[in-house]
């Protein structure tokens, strides 16, 4: 399944635009940009913490908190 970046909810709806901007609309698209470091001028280093927990849970039916 291809899960949207809408999905997140620690990321501003500011930061979200951008990211779709860029073409980064799934969540798979947005891991691989965060190992390119591709999205550091965007997102924090917290956010991308976030941003992967909830990329985990999302995809690989792991427990949310």
């Amino acid at each position: 399944g291809l899960h949207p970046v809408t999905l997140l909810f620690h990321v501003s709806s500011k930061k979200i635009s951008e990211l779709i901007s860029r073409n980064i609309v799934t969540l798979s698209s947005l891991k691989k940009a965060i190992k390119m470091h591709t999205v550091d001028d965007v997102l924090s280093e917290k956010e991308i913490d976030h941003i992967l927990t909830d990329i985990n849970c999302l995809t690989k039916n792991e427990p949310c908190n």
